[in-house]
C-alpha cells in the first residue's frame, strides 16, 4: 500500500528531476556544445 506522505514524496521527488532537466537543456552552454541538434 503506498502511503499520500510516500506518493507525494515520489511526485516532488520526479517535478524535481523534470525542472532539473529542463533547466540543464534550457542552459545556453548546454545547447552550443550538443552539435547534433
Amino acid at each position: 500500500m503506498i502511503t499520500f506522505e510516500l506518493s507525494y514524496a515520489i511526485g516532488a521527488l520526479a517535478v524535481a528531476i523534470f525542472a532539473l532537466a529542463i533547466a540543464i537543456l534550457a542552459h545556453p552552454g548546454v545547447k552550443k556544445s550538443s552539435k547534433h541538434n
